[in-house]
């Protein structure tokens, strides 16, 4: 179905079985010290037995002192050999081809992370998502010492097994910082003009070259920096012909830093495929291999890229994530099957948290091992209530197993909030997360019954082994005068369509659902006011998609009052409280994102009424789909 995608391509001098290639994504799986874990093991084994032709693994730190983040890949001593060919073994036991990524943090890694200010090519400040340091300016003797890093850690690599060398000289990083006139200010043989700013790199190249001889060697570049002063893409031009005549082997092209860092880790107001127009000026200029990272989502961008002959190697990083069986599915005519990505950051969100790697949709990423599918000795009648995110996920896992399982949604339809989720400005690939689990289901035979709700009438006269309930959760209303007055609706409704506004609008919550329920309500050209009772809007601003919708609705001139507490509703607007004093805002509708309750009378009217019952995601406790899905799974195994 996609013969472009799964046609061989040489990289050097080694074969790659097919043109997807796995973007190089810190995980913080391996040890404090570095080490290679079996939790690694299993994570990248899985991507490589899904079909994936290269797998660059994670940044690998070559120096102490480049050490980005707790728990992340070292390759700066010997003691990481035997660790390392563990990990290159499990991916070539299944055919992929393995590249490591040699790389140092620079001016993007926090002080704390290695108990010093860190290094650059000179001291200019960096300030983005989680850092805010003024660097300190390399010494050319460190200079000296980390080429030999490079090259030391360039010989491991090719001892532990590893088939590819790939250098990182992108995303605001070390060698980035000597390339980019943005953060190079050296007045020295390692600034000026681009001879100057591509001596270390090259330097390091002719190092690795020594030290590994024929095997082929990547440099992951910047297509732009998306900076003022920065790499553009005639920059990026003339560094991929110098790249290419002191001979790499490849060019592996993306964008953006920790300043820019949106177009680093591109969120969902990107366009799919974004960087791609990068490559193909970078292409123009070259004649080794070049492949791009950026929003590749789904089998058929990605084969639509290489028939315009725009790049010679897709890369996937998140896609890859969501489904490590993304090349096999697509390979095998299976492209519905494939669990896509929803591009909600989650994964790199969590890296600047210094906690491990998880999925939003995939819970089994990073606990490959631990997450065992074991079928059942003694299948069950198995009822699931409700299906939204929790629901669906329980009943996929629990017919996986073997148990017969019956799911009852009293809506016309599947997903839950996820059907109210994918309503906002760019988040309708959200409703792709409900095909997928409307195919599997459907696959599965698992019986579906929609606009049934259920009662302990309909619970007993199903004679269930197991109920799982979930109900999911309403709309908080504010105990404040008149809250029930027409002109008040909910958030949750103006998403469904359930409920019309006027022109001039009041948001009573500034989490997710407040801001992105104005964000649609401000595109309509409506008047829109948030309120927010807390001393900080609620919305979670660190994630990239957080930051780009929280300037979406500024740019729009959407006012946000904060430590605003709403005190009355009138038939014109709202009495709030702020810095101590009442006044008036008006508004022809008021609309609640104050949080949500439980549905949990279910759950109390079948308790001891039915063998097995338990309770999984909003009906708990309200909170995001990841922790939804991740309930829905857990008792699926169990039962």
């Amino acid at each position: 179905m996609f013969p472009l995608l799964f046609e061989p391509i040489k990289i050097g001098n080694v074969e790659v079985k097919n043109r997807i290639m796995m973007s190089p994504m810190a995980t913080h799986y391996a040890t404090p010290e570095g080490y290679v874990t079996e939790r690694m093991k299993d994570y990248y084994a899985a991507r490589a037995e899904g079909g994936v032709g290269v797998i660059v693994t994670e940044s690998s730190y070559v120096h102490p002192d480049g050490k980005g983040g707790p728990n992340r890949m070292s390759i700066c001593s010997d003691e990481c050999i035997p660790g390392l060919k563990e990990l290159t073994s499990a991916m070539h036991t299944y055919g992929a081809k393995v590249a490591v990524q040699l790389h140092h943090g620079g001016r993007q890694i926090s002080p704390k992370a290695i108990g010093q200010y860190p290094a650059s090519a000179s001291s200019v400040l960096c300030q983005g998502w989680s850092v805010s340091t003024i660097p300190r300016t390399l010494k050319v003797s460190e200079i000296d010492e980390l080429v030999e890093a490079y090259g030391e850690a360039a010989r491991r690599a090719k001892v532990a097994g590893y088939d590819i060398v790939q250098i990182m000289a992108a995303h605001g990083y070390l060698l980035w910082s000597f390339l980019s006139p943005f953060a190079n200010k050296r007045v020295d043989e390692y600034g000026g003009d681009l001879n100057g700013r591509m001596r270390f790199l090259q330097r390091i190249i002719e190092r690795i070259r020594e030290k590994i001889g024929n095997t082929p060697i990547m440099v992951r570049i910047n297509g732009d920096d998306y900076l003022p002063e920065g790499i553009t893409i005639e920059d990026s031009k003339a560094i991929a012909k110098c790249l290419e005549d002191v001979g790499v082997d490849a060019i592996n092209v993306s964008a953006g830093t920790r300043e820019s860092h949106e177009y680093q880790v591109p969120p969902r107001a990107l366009p799919e495929g974004c960087n791609v127009h990068l490559a193909v000026e970078i292409k123009k200029v070259v004649g080794i291999p070049v492949s791009i990272a950026g929003r590749i989502r789904t089998p058929e961008l990605a084969e639509k890229i290489l028939e315009e002959k725009k790049v010679d190697i897709v890369e996937l990083g998140r896609a890859l994530i969501a489904d490590p069986d993304f090349p096999r599915k697509a390979y095998e005519g299976r492209s519905e099957e494939i669990r896509r990505c929803i591009s909600c950051i989650r994964c790199d969100e969590r890296l600047f948290d210094n906690v491990d790697v998880k999925c939003t949709i995939n819970l089994f990423a990073g606990d490959e091992g631990r997450y065992q599918i074991v079928p059942t000795d003694h299948p069950k009648k198995v009822l699931v209530v409700g299906g939204g995110p929790a629901g669906l996920e329980a009943a996929r896992i629990a017919a996986l197993r073997g148990h017969r399982v019956f799911l009852y949604e009293k809506d016309v339809a599947l997903g839950g909030q996820l059907r109210v989720a994918a309503v906002p400005p760019y988040k309708g690939i959200f409703l792709e997360v409900i095909d997928y689990y409307r195919h599997q289901l459907q696959k599965l035979n698992v019986t579906v019954k929609l606009e049934h709700e259920v009662d302990l009438k309909t619970a007993e006269s199903l004679k269930p082994d197991v109920v799982i309930v979930a109900t999911g959760s309403s709309p908080t209303r504010p105990d404040v005068p008149g809250i029930d007055s027409k002109n008040v609706v909910t958030a949750w409704n103006v998403l469904a369509g359930k409920s019309n506004v006027g022109r001039k609008i009041v948001v009573v919550g500034c989490g997710n659902v407040g801001a992105e329920t104005a964000d649609l309500l401000s595109e309509s050209r409506h008047d829109v006011t948030i309120i927010e009772m807390l001393e900080d809007i609620g919305l979670n601003v660190a994630n990239t998609n957080g930051k780009v919708l929280l300037r979406r609705i500024l740019e729009r001139g959407v006012k946000i009052f904060i430590n605003t507490r709403i005190m009355r509703v009138t038939k014109d607007g709202i009495i709030v409280s702020r810095a101590g004093k009442e006044e008036f805002i008006e508004a022809d509708t008021v609309v609640l994102a104050a949080g949500a309750q439980s549905n949990r009378k279910l759950v109390d009217e079948l308790k001891g009424k039915v063998p097995e019952l338990y309770a999984v995601g909003d009906c708990v406790e309200p909170r995001e789909a990841f922790e939804a899905i991740q309930e829905g799974l857990e008792i699926a195994l169990k039962i």
